[in-house]
């Protein structure tokens, strides 16, 4: 627990120039997470912080790691054990994407389940939201959830939308 403590407190130590470089370096997690590209958020994510913590508040990250070698641990089991539990919420919600846009009925046969609904055909998606779990929480509350209540609206409300187009379009064909 004192490490994040240590790295939250850290954060506002640092001056608002570095404060928006890390931002910006959890936003563009964030997409690329969204995007499936795990590999590039990693990269993106250890490279930047790992930048700012050296020219923002010359500490060496490698060195700090190495010498916070316990804690590191301690906080990675605890980080990894809430990545795997959201893991599972976020592959049911991704089973769910899946097989609405996989709807191919046949009333004389069951459906199939496609290929992409099998967890052994999509370990690097899996392994990515268990890595990265806290910026593929804020993308899907703030993407997938944020898409879904304004669907949700714009559902509720076709109805008037389409009555207003009606009325303002009563003298055409």
């Amino acid at each position: 627990m004192e490490i994040l403590f240590g790295m939250f407190t850290g954060f506002f130590a640092l001056s608002i120039w570095w404060m928006l470089a890390i931002v910006a370096i959890f936003v563009v997690d964030i997409v690329l997470c969204e995007k499936d590209e795990f590999g590039w958020g990693t990269g993106v994510l250890m490279a930047g912080t790992a930048l700012v913590a050296w020219l923002g508040a010359e500490v060496n990250a490698f060195v700090w790691v190495w010498d916070n070698l316990a804690s590191v641990v301690r906080f990675s089991l605890v980080y990894f054990l809430i990545g795997a539990i959201w893991s599972f919420v976020k592959w049911y919600f991704y089973l769910i994407k899946v097989r609405d846009g996989h709807v191919k009925y046949d009333v004389d046969k069951k459906p199939e389940r496609p290929a992409k609904s099998y967890a052994k055909n999509n370990k690097a998606r899996l392994m990515g939201w268990v890595a990265h779990w806290p910026f593929s929480a804020i993308g899907f509350f703030l993407g997938d959830m944020l898409r879904k209540v304004v669907e949700g609206i714009f559902e509720v409300l076709k109805g008037l939308y389409e009555r207003v187009g009606d009325h303002v379009f009563k003298d055409f064909g």
